[in-house]
């Protein structure tokens, strides 16, 4: 969840607020906000085979932009989206205190307008993250703009540059730079030397909660794989999903708790499942073979195929991800906050809920779609087998 001062805030929380969305040209600095975009739409997700939690998916947001402008040097360019809170207290007039947090490189790309409407910014820009054009077609009298990530551009081979063997975060770092984008995904993990005392733990199944650093040594790439493929890979291997960043630099994250409360006075009524999900197991499928750690019955068990994986692996992955329990939830958050991120847990009607669809809606107000996928026994013994689940 994005952090920002206390003032704005307790602004995003309250009813009496208007938002704007500021849209930047990375190439040129130039600026395009408040009247001038129309409304936007994204869809940001966490899961991507299947409607359940998934270890190791890499996803890619898009954002639609509908423009009150006719240019047509759109596609291909690089923009960066920001939401922010206009000012509706104030006289609008920019200060010499409102141009602070600008470089001049941003407002030399900004019209004396455009300038003149800083003074209706309250507080900080919120970063949406970093998006590429690669639709800009004519809606009315403006341009309707297809944003996407860069994982957009993932589903090519992977032409490996490294020299194998090699650390998976050097490889990491290869796929990525060969899509272009900063690699700012970390490999030092101090959560469970923290909770085991510096020491190996043997949990009550059997499993050992490791505290290796995740990195491992690859010594392969399968034939045929492709970027998106590759890193989906490394961060299966360490219980994770990968994303691009609000910076536009790719990143693994999993589920983690927020505090953040969505209450009814700021949501529509909530579909939840009846029964909390649980997990019990992993299982990995690694060419020929198949691993598994976990009690494997009486909840849910996450698969999933990687061929770096192994039993020791395994046993370090589900130490991680075997602390989620949520419910399969929809609910619309009425008055939409962008600081929340897929991976991030909520609290709704009482129930923790992990953040893996998140669709904003902006119009002038926004309005924010909030999902946790999820599957039922049923559906879950149709896609593992029975492996006896309650």
């Amino acid at each position: 969840m994005y952090q920002t001062s206390s003032a704005v805030a307790a602004k995003i929380m309250s009813f009496c607020r208007t938002w704007r969305v500021w849209l930047e040209t990375v190439a040129t600095g130039e600026v395009i906000m408040g009247d001038a975009v129309s409304t936007v739409t994204s869809d940001q997700t966490s899961t991507s085979l299947t409607d359940d939690i998934e270890i190791g998916a890499v996803t890619c947001s898009s954002w639609t932009v509908v423009l009150r402008k006719t240019d047509n040097n759109f596609i291909g360019q690089r923009f960066r989206l920001y939401f922010y809170l206009k000012d509706l207290s104030g006289s609008g007039v920019t200060t010499w205190g409102d141009l602070e947090d600008y470089t001049c490189g941003v407002l030399d790309g900004m019209t004396i307008a455009q300038i003149a409407q800083l003074g209706e910014v309250f507080g900080e820009r919120i970063p949406m993250g970093e998006f590429i054009c690669i639709r800009a077609p004519r809606s009315g009298d403006g341009r309707q703009l297809t944003l996407v990530d860069a994982i957009y551009f993932s589903d090519t081979p992977y032409i490996r540059t490294v020299t194998l063997p090699a650390l998976a975060s050097t490889v990491e770092q290869d796929v990525c730079r060969q899509l272009g984008i900063v690699c700012a995904a970390e490999y030092n993990e101090s959560y469970l030397l923290a909770e085991s005392g510096g020491q190996l733990l043997a949990s009550s199944d059997g499993c050992t909660l490791a505290t290796s650093s995740y990195d491992f040594i690859i010594t392969r790439v399968p034939t045929g794989t492709t970027c998106r493929e590759m890193l989906g890979y490394i961060a299966g291997a360490r219980g994770e999903f990968g994303c691009i960043d609000r910076n536009g630099a790719y990143t693994r994250r999993w589920y983690a708790p927020t505090g953040y409360t969505i209450d009814a006075d700021h949501a529509d009524e909530p579909t939840l499942s009846e029964q909390a999900n649980e997990i019990v197991g992993v299982r990995c499928i690694n060419g020929a073979n198949t691993y598994e750690c976990g009690s494997m019955t009486g909840g849910r068990v996450l698969e999933f195929e990687n061929p770096y994986v192994d039993a020791q692996l395994l046993s370090t992955i589900f130490s991680r991800v075997r602390r989620l329990s949520w419910f399969t939830c929809e609910v619309t958050h009425r008055l939409g906050d962008p600081r929340l991120d897929t991976g991030d847990i909520v609290t709704v009607g009482g129930c923790a809920i992990p953040i893996t669809g998140l669709r904003f809606s902006f119009d002038g107000g926004l309005m924010a779609g909030i999902s946790a996928a999820g599957i039922n026994e049923t559906e879950q013994e149709g896609l593992y087998g029975n492996i006896g689940g309650t």
